[in-house]
């Protein structure tokens, strides 16, 4: 492993089949594949790609984590109100993801969960998921 502490106040891990760890000064980690793509985050910002392109960025709270594939995108955040959660379901709706869309919002035993599956018409589609204040978005395509 090849250990750079960089200026900024991050540290860099380079591994011998070319992975890239990042620890951001701000203490956020981000995992890369051996070209620099990031693959995974713990906390940071929204990130942008081909899948978070199709969609509004939301206005949730803490992201917990973030994960890219080939084919999918998944992102997780903490402290998620329900409310902003059916807003964002709204918002998606109005960036196109109708297509097949199924919806559920009840509440069982106190617990509330709120989701949501549609897609787009350039055929991605979407999943958010929302129970006890984790909010969990998947765009695949």
């Amino acid at each position: 492993v090849e250990v750079t502490f960089n200026t900024d106040g991050s540290t860099t891990f380079v591994y011998e089949d070319g992975t890239i760890t990042t620890q951001n000064a701000d203490g956020t980690w981000v995992y890369s594949d051996d070209d620099g793509t990031t693959v995974t985050q713990f906390g940071g910002e929204w990130p942008e790609n081909e899948f978070t392109e199709q969609v509004p960025k939301p206005d949730f709270g803490e992201l917990l984590g973030a994960m890219t594939g080939e084919d999918s995108f998944y992102v997780s955040f903490t402290d998620t109100d329900l409310d902003q959660v059916r807003a964002y379901i709204e918002d998606v709706k109005a960036a196109g993801f109708t297509i097949n869309a199924e919806t559920v919002d009840e509440t069982a035993v106190g617990i509330t969960v709120v989701s949501y599956t549609a897609w787009n018409a350039a055929g991605y589609k979407i999943e958010i998921a929302s129970t006890m204040g984790i909010n969990g978005i998947t765009i695949s395509k």
